[in-house]
């Protein structure tokens, strides 16, 4: 099944027989969603449904446009589809880990031991000095011979040589509001470099050379932006770096901008260069999952204007004009979740397994209540339990 986008066009009195000036200065309303597809009413705050009357689109337009959204109630409704999805199992390692990332190379784990190993190939593991304390939200990245630890809530990170276990690099960022911003830092791979880019303040960020350990990034002065920087995420094909952060008061706000000028050409390019994009903008919500379809496109979790009107759905954007491009009811995800695409979306969640999305119908193809992998990387899930780690693909039963 796929979601209608409108059934009808209904709206309030008030709302249209208001002027452009009162829409414009005076009028706030609320959008909704009348569980039918994707179809929504537009009100005003005061009125009851009583006074809804049917509008041509062009009315339908103007308030949108002029007026204020300051509310959202209802839900959209979901698509589903009949997909018969089958999972292939093989065990890849017999005892539990600390943390897992998938690599070109395969998954690289690393033990109880404080040791990377990697997970169903010939035995070999380099002991590591680590900090990281992986009973509270951590990040774990590799990339070539590097592999990145943090600590969401910390201000401390490392970077490790993944064959020696060596610390490569030590950094940190500034302690204001900690509490609030997942640590902003990812490795990325530019011109044949491989770089660690990590925020040094909460609105400042810096690109390392992890070869040369040289700052690609130096700046003549320290320019303030105004925007706490969160959890990064490199475009699949490394031209472009994405985030969900924030500002003051607080306004939760997408930015992604290009890679190659901010290290060729602009240290300030992450601040206010060309390429960067600010869209989904929502009061009180930022750090929610987001995914990257392609090097282009950008789905964000999250319908809805603040965090009172938060619903689940997922928003795509054209990141080379910061436009939204599509969007549709989506899964039961929030901040405790995360989202991988491949061919299909995926959505894992404590609160309803993992769920599988047709990005193009807006239709959940399946739900697999049972199932809460740890990580995903091209195509492939790993889980982890205190027995050791699975390997599972699943595709579509032909």
């Amino acid at each position: 099944m796929q979601l209608k986008e409108k059934l009808q066009n209904r709206a309030c009195a008030m709302l249209c027989s208001a002027t452009d000036d009162d829409l414009n200065d005076n009028l706030d309303y609320l959008k909704h969603y009348t569980g039918q597809g994707k179809d929504y009413e537009l009100h005003c705050l005061d009125c009851c449904r009583e006074h809804l009357q049917n509008v041509t689109p062009e009315q339908f337009e103007r308030i949108e446009k002029l007026a204020t959204l300051g509310q959202i109630t209802g839900r959209p409704e979901t698509a589903k589809a009949e997909v018969t999805f089958e999972r292939q199992e093989q065990v890849l390692h017999s005892e539990g880990l600390l943390a897992v990332t998938g690599t070109s190379k395969g998954w690289l784990g690393i033990t109880p031991r404080k040791e990377f190993v990697w997970l169903g190939q010939e035995p070999g593991a380099a002991l590591i000095h680590c900090k990281v304390d992986f009973h509270k939200p951590f990040q774990f990245q590799v990339l070539g011979d590097f592999a990145l630890l943090v600590n969401d809530f910390h201000n401390k990170g490392y970077v490790y040589s993944v064959s020696s276990g060596e610390v490569v690099l030590r950094f940190q960022r500034g302690g204001y509001h900690l509490r609030h911003c997942s640590f902003p830092a990812a490795l990325i791979s530019n011109r044949n470099r491989l770089c660690l880019v990590h925020a040094t303040d909460w609105n400042m960020l810096q690109v390392t050379d992890l070869k040369t350990l040289e700052v690609l990034t130096e700046r003549a002065d320290y320019q303030r932006l105004d925007y706490f920087h969160c959890r990064l995420v490199p475009s699949p094909e490394q031209s472009r770096l994405a985030e969900n952060g924030w500002m003051w008061h607080p306004l939760g706000t997408v930015r992604t901008w290009d890679i190659d000028p901010w290290l060729s050409e602009n240290p300030y390019e992450s601040d206010d260069g060309e390429s960067v994009k600010e869209f989904c903008h929502r009061e009180y919500v930022w750090d929610t999952p987001l995914v990257w379809l392609n090097d282009q496109r950008l789905a964000v979790w999250g319908g809805g204007v603040d965090d009172k009107s938060l619903f689940p759905a997922i928003r795509i954007f054209d990141v080379s004009s910061g436009r939204e491009v599509d969007w549709f009811p989506g899964p039961e995800v929030d901040n405790q979740g995360w989202l991988a695409f491949h061919e299909v979306l995926y959505a894992v969640s404590p609160l309803g397994g993992t769920t599988i999305w047709d990005i193009k119908t807006g239709a959940m193809l399946c739900r697999l209540e049972d199932f809460q992998p740890t990580a995903f990387h091209q195509g492939r899930f790993l889980t982890v339990t205190a027995d050791g780690a699975v390997e599972t693909i699943i595709q579509p039963r032909v």
